[in-house]
């Protein structure tokens, strides 16, 4: 036999091996259960906490189907279970473990916190939908996934950790700074004034509405909400006076803010503020004025949308009052892209 075709006959050894080997790996593949790599932020990989179990669901298609155009044919894999920290894994899981299949591919849809998923419905058409109250709810921060598209299973141990990346679905209300349009002197002087607020709330807003997070292909429905109902009155400080001054006053309100549903503004959304004006008169009692004043939302922007952080800042005077508003994305922290 001549070196050439030893040399041939090597190569195709070393060619079956290395087929021999994958189709080891992928036979091993079943034993791999399904876990996930868990980040909340859109621009900070801050940690998600190890305390909030959450809900997912897994759609499967065979090989040669595609998300973006089979997903009407997706089939039922993990049936909208709760996923937790498992300390002793160090990873997050599923109590009943699933396993990667041997061909096809996962889509993967997830929901934060998983104690609202008796409320929820999922499908691959529509995605995740429910319908929401922040007023019955307003210590929850709603959060949903990205839509993990078409994973496979994967030889490597953790290279087929599920990427879940939690976006906040509410709006954010974090900060409101009031002061005077310019130094008013002293109380404690004769002609002297004093600003004291007594409330900040916002009235005529909805509270209620239904999200959908769309299924992620170009052709179905999109994410966003509807079915915009209730209203009322949500009080960002209702209390004891807080002394406003020209260089400005913090004002305290709900810990951690306030989660309001993301809407357009119609006319009868207003922000309110009442706030008390007294004056020291010589050798009498402050004289006081009570005001209360009011502005439409829509006369400060828009709408609140989602996953993003509302501060106000309102300046008061005499004879009027200025209202600003800003908005910025909802970020957990500071820090680069995230990178899964």
């Amino acid at each position: 036999m001549s070196l050439k075709q030893l040399l041939s006959f090597a190569a195709m050894a070393a060619l079956l091996s290395s087929c021999a080997k994958v189709q080891e790996d992928r036979a091993a593949v079943p034993d791999m259960s399904v876990c996930y790599q868990v980040v909340s932020t859109t621009k900070a990989a801050s940690a998600y906490p190890e305390d909030r179990p959450f809900v997912s669901w897994a759609w499967y298609l065979p090989d040669g189907r595609s998300w973006a155009q089979d997903s009407g044919e997706a089939q039922l894999y993990i049936p909208g279970e709760t996923v937790s920290y498992d300390r002793i894994l160090q990873a997050w899981t599923t109590a009943t473990a699933y396993y990667w299949p041997k061909s096809g591919s996962l889509t993967f849809m997830s929901l934060s916190p998983a104690n609202l998923a008796g409320d929820v419905s999922c499908s691959p058409d529509k995605g995740i939908e429910l319908s929401f109250n922040v007023a019955d709810n307003p210590d929850v921060d709603l959060m949903v996934a990205d839509i993990a598209v078409e994973h496979r299973a994967a030889v490597e141990h953790r290279a087929n950790d599920v990427p879940t990346i939690f976006r906040h679905k509410l709006a954010k209300v974090v900060s409101f700074t009031m002061k005077t349009d310019r130094d008013y002197g002293a109380f404690s002087t004769v002609g002297g004034k004093r600003f004291t607020l007594n409330r900040i709330s916002f009235a005529g807003v909805y509270t209620s509405g239904t999200y959908a997070s769309g299924n992620s292909t170009v052709s179905g429905p999109k994410e966003g909400w509807s079915g915009h109902s209730g209203g009322g009155d949500m009080d960002w400080h209702d209390g004891s006076g807080i002394k406003i001054t020209h260089d400005g006053t913090a004002v305290p309100g709900k810990d951690g803010g306030l989660f309001v549903l993301p809407q357009s503004f119609g006319q009868d959304a207003v922000l309110i503020v009442e706030y008390t004006i007294e004056t020291n008169i010589a050798d009498a009692e402050p004289h006081q004025e009570k005001v209360t004043e009011s502005v439409k939302l829509s006369e400060l922007h828009s709408s609140w949308e989602m996953n993003r952080q509302i501060s106000y800042t309102l300046t008061i005077g005499l004879d009027s009052i200025e209202w600003e508003a800003s908005a910025e994305e909802w970020q957990d922290r500071d820090g680069g892209d995230i990178t899964i």
